[in-house]
């Protein structure tokens, strides 16, 4: 997905769902962020994933993925800065461009999809996808699935 320059912001609202219980995750790696996708949609609870600024890239055939067979919801942000050893996302900055994801001109960057019959709420914000290649549909961004995980 080509920005043209301006940084683009993200939000994505499905069908609502109340959750009971929420975990949150703050990532600061490639691998750390695709183990949180992994965890949010198996763990039964909704799912809050705060990325650090910085630039992510994953290196099998789609660079970040979370798949769900649960209803939940899960929101994912970037901009988040950290103060080391254990203040971990603490602020987060309003500028897109703090925080990117890209699929190295190579791959899919981000593919959020739920099971038939799954509903949620899915939220991306404050956070550039950039640089996705697939022949299939949402190079950069991708949501489908169940018929409550729709997007567009």
């Amino acid at each position: 997905m080509t920005t043209y320059g301006k940084p683009i912001l993200l939000t994505i609202a499905l069908v609502v769902v109340s959750p009971a219980t929420a975990a949150e995750f703050c990532v600061s790696t490639n691998a750390t962020l695709q183990q949180a996708l992994m965890m949010a949609g198996s763990n039964g609870e909704a799912d809050t994933i705060q990325i650090e600024a910085g630039t992510y890239t994953g290196s099998s055939a789609v660079a970040f993925a979370y798949s769900t067979s649960e209803d939940s919801s899960l929101s994912v942000s970037g901009g988040w800065y950290s103060i080391p050893p254990d203040q971990l996302c603490v602020r987060q900055v309003s500028n897109p461009s703090a925080t990117t994801l890209s699929g190295s001109d190579a791959r899919q960057v981000l593919k959020l999809t739920g099971a038939s019959g799954t509903s949620g709420v899915l939220s991306i914000s404050n956070l550039t996808i950039s640089n996705g290649f697939t022949a299939q549909q949402g190079a950069g961004l991708f949501i489908g699935g169940g018929a409550g995980f729709l997007g567009n």
